[in-house]
């Protein structure tokens, strides 16, 4: 009788789970905000500054707009992943975008030049009518669209990217599961561990990148994010399962699904999700190594220590946990012999 209790009781309490990943995962997209995009804006004080209060009367908050000399500057604001667009005011209005730093901020840049087109006409119009030039007299002034950092043509959409946190999180999952039920000693699960991440990394590039062509040409270095973010997360779960045991496991790989993959910032930039949670979520491991990725194939001239230093921490963090659980080990086996 109590095993036919057990079924039921699992019977009901199984849907209740899956309604913990259901909000986990629909959370950040519910209740996100398209909110202080950083944008560089090139013009003299006053045009920048009637390109601000323009866009934050349209919509307030939507941009972070910083003044930059020359179109240059804007070009490598932009090539370091510093903004995600660029407006370039003046004789030859022009909007740069990054469609690698991905879609949601890449289409609003790209819409700004309707409206940037608009206001160039109106103060074209309005210093002709000072000078007593006819409105008609004058050619209409078109805005162009240059996309600085373009995806690959392999991958247009850039989908490489945002499903990119899938393997890390799966697979350092799988990397920990693995040695976790078939090892029984934690030095064990260390070598194993050792073993797994460096080969699943170049594997997985091999697969995205090599057969299917949507890595562009750094192959090496995307090996190295996927073994960096996949040691991170197995690293981290191995070392709760020698802390907690069994329901450490657990704790682990629910903070990875479950806070790690939606707050990754692969489905919409960072600052477009609810408070800080954001930006917290790049200092997870699925964040971190989603971003080094995007990095490190579109954007080399942006600085990528945040990211490495975060994973390397999570992986130290996991291995220290990992190291009290050998030493344990090994003074239980002492006290026995």
């Amino acid at each position: 009788m109590k095993d036919w209790t057990k079924a039921i009781a699992v019977g009901f309490l199984a849907p209740l789970a899956v309604c913990l990943f259901v909000p986990a995962f629909l959370w950040p997209m519910a209740t996100m905000t398209p909110k202080d995009l950083p944008l560089a804006v090139v013009g003299t004080q006053e045009q920048v500054s009637k390109v601000s209060e323009a866009f934050e009367q349209k919509q307030p908050r939507l941009f972070e707009i910083t003044p930059v000399e020359d179109r240059a500057a804007a070009v490598s604001l932009i090539e370091e992943h510093e903004a995600y667009g660029a407006i370039v005011l003046g004789q030859e209005p022009e909007v740069l975008t990054a469609s690698a730093a991905g879609a949601a901020q890449g289409n609003i840049v790209k819409n700004l030049a309707q409206p940037v087109e608009a206001m160039a006409n109106q103060q074209a119009q309005a210093m002709a009518a000072a000078k007593g030039i006819p409105a008609d007299a004058l050619p209409n002034v078109t805005v162009k669209t240059t996309d600085v950092v373009p995806t690959s043509s392999e991958d247009p959409q850039g989908l490489a990217m945002n499903m990119a946190i899938i393997p890390v999180a799966i697979g350092g999952m799988l990397g920990a599961a693995i040695p976790s039920f078939l090892l029984k000693r934690n030095s064990q699960r260390l070598l194993a561990l050792a073993i797994f991440a460096p080969i699943a990394g170049l594997l997985t590039t091999a697969v995205i990148g090599g057969v299917f062509g949507l890595l562009p040409d750094s192959f090496w270095a995307s090996t190295g994010v996927f073994t960096l973010g996949i040691a991170a997360v197995s690293s981290f779960i191995l070392g709760l399962r020698a802390l907690l045991g069994a329901p450490g496991f657990g704790l682990g790989a629910l903070t990875i699904m479950l806070v790690g993959n939606p707050l990754a910032g692969t489905m919409a930039p960072k600052e477009f999700v609810s408070g800080s949670w954001g930006y917290f979520g790049q200092f997870l491991p699925n964040g971190a190594t989603a971003t080094l990725l995007r990095l490190v194939n579109y954007f080399p001239a942006a600085s990528i220590a945040t990211q490495v230093w975060t994973l390397l921490a999570w992986v130290a963090f996991g291995l220290v946990l990992l190291g009290s659980g050998i030493v344990r080990e090994s003074r239980s086996a002492k006290k026995a012999a």
